[in-house]
């Protein structure tokens, strides 16, 4: 008897105590209301929303942490644009601090070269204004505006009991060290695929409550994932999962439900000749 295409097995989560689950083609689970058919079709999908879109999720946990190094550049900027007489430099940063949050097509890689561009460039803008230095390169002193950014970048590098002389420049090279550090653990990430993106996923939707004691999914009897296992391996047979839990979502736009987001998504899609010709679709509910 061949080996079968994916078998999942789980123990000790919410109503389920122990379930053996092979999909083999077309696969129907039943049961009585409470017996745990939502809760298995939500682990599926956060799975393989997980394995599948990996890079995507690394892209936006890295966003969320360089969410207040952005601000500071915005605030630095805006300083900036009423002191720079270079309208054109101005003009430059502003673009490119607009176009660098919305980097989510992009590479880890090539977003990392435009945040590094750009802390260079607003950096250099910095050091050479002649309302905020004299011609030593000094600070001038009884400077509010560079007090008040000095104490917003020890804010958002988290550095406490930092020098915050008002006589002394800001030190932007540290802004690229931190940036440099978070792109490094997101590259890290991309390589090892850590399991904790995907647990740190399911604690977000289930809130209450332990995570399984046992949650195992094996591709040819071979166990390409795990909640014992560090890391999460490429699924073959299944490259994407939609949970539908209700017909109420097919075309309802934008919600607070991620997953009548991406189904919605997928439609759209669909029609796309760049979407996946291949995509296996695992429908749950």
């Amino acid at each position: 008897m061949a080996a079968p295409l994916i078998r999942i097995k789980t123990e000790g989560f919410r109503a389920i105590g122990e379930a053996d689950i092979i999909i083999n083609g077309i696969t129907v689970v039943a049961g009585e209301n409470g017996s745990g058919k939502s809760t298995i079709s939500k682990l599926l999908y956060y799975l393989y929303k997980t394995a599948s879109n990996f890079d995507s999720l690394v892209s936006q946990e890295l966003k969320l942490k360089l969410r207040d190094v952005y601000q500071f550049l915005e605030i630095l900027q805006h300083e900036l644009y009423s002191v720079s007489k270079d309208r054109n430099i101005r003009e430059e940063l502003r673009r490119e601090l607009y176009l660098l949050n919305r980097n989510d097509d992009k590479s880890i890689d090539e977003q990392y070269r435009n945040w590094l561009s750009l802390i260079k460039k607003t950096s250099d803008l910095y050091y050479i204004q002649p309302d905020l230095f004299n011609e030593k390169k000094e600070v001038l002193k009884n400077s509010p505006r560079n007090y008040r950014l000095k104490r917003i970048l020890n804010d958002v590098l988290k550095i406490k009991n930092q020098d915050e002389d008002e006589n002394t420049p800001l030190q932007l090279e540290q802004v690229s060290l931190f940036v440099e550090a978070i792109f490094k653990e997101a590259n890290g990430k991309v390589k090892s695929r850590p399991t904790s993106l995907f647990i740190q996923a399911l604690k977000n939707v289930f809130t209450e409550g332990e995570l399984p004691k046992v949650f195992d999914v094996m591709e040819f009897e071979e166990q390409i994932i795990s909640l014992t296992k560090t890391s999460l391996s490429i699924p073959y047979s299944i490259q994407n999962a939609i949970y539908i839990d209700t017909p109420m979502m097919l075309g309802i736009g934008k919600s607070d439900n991620e997953h009548w987001d991406d189904l919605n998504d997928l439609i759209s899609k669909s029609g796309n000749p760049l979407f996946p010709k291949y995509l296996t679709q695992l429908v749950m509910e």
